[in-house]
């Protein structure tokens, strides 16, 4: 259960207790008067009015549930009504021809007068003259005593007028009745703060302002810079306030930085220039000031002020101004837990969507694409830019790049050298601190590239755990579009960006290692089965041709025999090598087994294909090989081109027309392309 909650069980437990004190006193009372009453004078109708009034008591509390607070007055009146019942149940005992009994009354209804505020008094006032006049001997002498009895209620209410000061009983009557009940002293505060924060100050400079009776209460705020501003006023004169902003040594202002109490002064002249933000010879003649400390700190102001014609401020109402200022300083605490709790909330939000985001993405470029995007919800960027940072080698590679010098960035590989982006992976920190590029010739992503157009700029390391993933880059063309505050919600998506980063890149090297093959990187056999089939599937919906090379090395049983197996894979590498470097992203490279390749060239028809063939065959022939022996050699190789839909419609006979070519260029002497279409075998270059 939180503090509120058990605050106001307590408080209702207490309400509880005090009201059935009062009901058992009362009702303890009835039957002790009813007793005396019988016992004394069993034919007097006294005893019966007691009765009756005691009982018009109980019924007057009973109105008010234990569940409810009960008021301060209906308390009187009834301790009033009891005390007056008992006096004239004494009376009613004992023979109406005493003169000391009468005397004995008219001193306890004068003490009753002097004890009981208004409401209590008036009522035993009005009980002992009933009493005192039914134990008369005659009329005369009743409506005698009767008023004797309210007569003397007077004096002990004289008495009490004199004992107290005037200001003190009207400051005590406006602390009971007016804070205690509108403005709830404390308690209420709080709970009027607990039930909605939105709009309390208002409501609490509306409650202080009422219960003192002043002309404005207003709350100022004090900044870093050490200026004053307005931040809520309760006022009837606002067209003669100014919002500031003011200096926090100026006026009033200056006094309540040496005192952390209350400081009230009096009949000033509107002249006086003690509030500064009152137009000249405006200020009021009343004031009352008090500093708003946060473990120790000023972090504001409240002030009440009154007119001319009203009572200057006295130390009751200090009281009620502290009450105030120490409630705004907790309203402030609790809006700063529900700014707080509402930050986490959206902090929540955003990780869950971003978990929820990232976790659908499976590719680095996927994950790339939704960090991309979730950032951009925080921050407006010109370019993102993440690399991967390779352990054994120490070198990061850009794999993502959008935006600005996005063509430039992509692929670029740079060293563990003196750039930001090394630097905050090195020392696992956001670079540059400012978020603002304080040179432009600054290297970011190593000496050959410049971004001369970005002001702002954010590089955030990729981390999970002690393995270093990369970085992630942000830019803007404005200064300062990267704060503090931004960069740090920020952390957070990148935190989960890391996270799926490298799971993408666990997957995509899963994938990799089950779609290509080890030694050369190309597409394995059965991956470019799958691959060329979705290819030639989208070439017949399209109606554009696609080409299949397949190539073979020449004589490579003799380069295993001759130079040894090492030797080989050193040639199959640098033969896959060349298709690395010669085919588009959309073409599939594959090693189709053995020292024998395959090439699907998506939109390329039966010339394009074999020109890129005759390429490749011209490049594996000027390449000079390095055995690990230092000696030498040099490999040729044969190429068959077919070409859809002309040779074939299916994969499989597709891949045959080809090998088909390839095997006529084998035995035309190798060295040599030839196409399906080619009736005639090409000659050695």
């Amino acid at each position: 259960m939180n503090p509120l909650a058990r605050s106001r069980k307590r408080r209702r437990k207490l309400q509880k207790n005090a009201s059935r004190r009062v009901e058992l006193g009362i009702a303890s009372t009835i039957v002790i008067i009813t007793i005396i009453s019988l016992l004394f004078a069993p034919h007097s109708a006294t005893s019966l009015i007691v009765v009756v009034f005691a009982f018009l008591a109980w019924q007057r509390l009973q109105r008010y549930r234990p569940s409810r607070p009960i008021p301060v007055d209906t308390y009187h009146v009834a301790k009033g009504s009891i005390f007056a019942a008992i006096l004239s149940g004494i009376m009613a005992s004992f023979p109406a021809e005493t003169a000391e009994l009468s005397s004995v009354s008219l001193i306890g209804v004068v003490a009753l007068g002097a004890l009981l505020p208004k409401h209590g008094a008036f009522a035993a006032a009005t009980i002992s003259a009933l009493g005192l006049a039914l134990c008369a001997p005659d009329l005369a002498s009743g409506i005698g005593a009767g008023m004797l009895a309210i007569v003397a209620s007077g004096i002990g209410m004289f008495l009490r007028h004199k004992i107290e000061p005037k200001e003190a009983i009207s400051e005590t009557t406006l602390l009971n009745q007016k804070i205690h009940r509108s403005f709830g002293m404390k308690q209420d505060l709080v709970n009027v703060v607990s039930r909605s924060v939105a709009g309390s100050q208002e409501r609490i400079l509306t409650l202080l302002r009422s219960s003192l009776r002043a002309q404005t209460a207003i709350v100022l705020q004090v900044n870093v810079k050490g200026e004053v501003r307005i931040q809520n006023a309760e006022t009837c004169v606002s067209n003669v306030i100014t919002q500031g902003p003011f200096s926090e040594h100026s006026g009033i202002l200056e006094i309540l930085h040496k005192q952390s109490t209350p400081y009230v002064v009096g009949n000033m002249e509107p002249s006086v220039e003690i509030l500064p933000w009152y137009e000249a010879n405006h200020c009021p003649a009343h004031v009352m000031a008090v500093g708003l400390y946060d473990a120790g700190l000023l972090v504001g102001f409240l002030v009440v002020d009154r007119v001319k014609d009203q009572d200057e401020f006295c130390e009751a109402d200090t009281i009620a101004l502290q009450a105030a200022a120490d409630e705004l300083l907790s309203n402030a605490h609790a809006e700063q837990l529900v700014n707080e709790a509402e930050r986490a909330r959206t902090e929540m939000t955003a990780l869950y969507r971003a978990a929820e985001a990232f976790n659908s993405a499976l590719t680095p470029d996927e994950v790339c694409e939704v960090a991309k995007e979730l950032v951009q919800r925080f921050v407006k960027i010109d370019m993102l830019t993440v690399t991967s940072f390779n352990e054994e080698t120490e070198r990061q590679t850009v794999l993502y790049s959008d935006g600005y010098a996005s063509k430039k960035l992509f692929g670029h590989e740079f060293g563990n050298d003196e750039s930001l982006a090394s630097l905050s992976l090195r020392y696992d920190d956001i670079l540059p601190y400012s978020g603002t590029l304080a040179r432009r010739e600054t290297s970011i992503f190593g000496e050959s590239i410049s971004l001369s157009a970005v002001q702002s700029l954010a590089i955030f390391p990729l981390k999970m755990g002690q393995r270093q993933l990369g970085t992630f880059t942000i830019g803007a063309f404005s200064p300062n579009a990267f704060p503090i505050e931004q960069r740090e919600e920020l952390q957070m998506i990148i935190h989960y960006a890391a996270s799926a980063l490298s799971n993408a890149l666990a997957y995509s090297g899963m994938v990799k290692r089950a779609t290509t093959d080890g030694m050369t990187g190309l597409t394995n056999h059965r991956t470019f089965k799958e691959r060329g089939a979705h290819a030639l599937a989208r070439a017949e919906r399209s109606g554009r041709p696609l080409s299949l090379i397949m190539l073979d090395i020449d004589h490579f049983k003799r380069v295993n025999d001759t130079f040894g197996h090492a030797t080989g894979d050193i040639v199959i590498k640098r033969i896959a090598s060349m298709m690395h470097a010669s085919l588009r992203k959309i073409d599939i490279g594959a090693r189709y087994g053995g020292e024998e390749f395959a090439i699907v060239l998506e939109d390329t028809p039966v010339e394009n294909a074999a020109a890129l063939a005759e390429r490749l065959r011209i490049m594996a022939e000027n390449t000079i090989f390095n055995t690990e022996d230092g000696r030498t050699l040099q490999v040729t190789l044969s190429l068959g081109v077919a070409t859809f839909p002309a040779a074939a419609t299916q994969l499989s006979s597709l891949i045959e027309t080809a090998d088909q070519a390839l095997y006529r260029a084998k035995n035309g002497g190798r060295n040599r392309v030839v196409r399906f279409d080619d009736p005639a075998e090409s000659s050695a270059a």
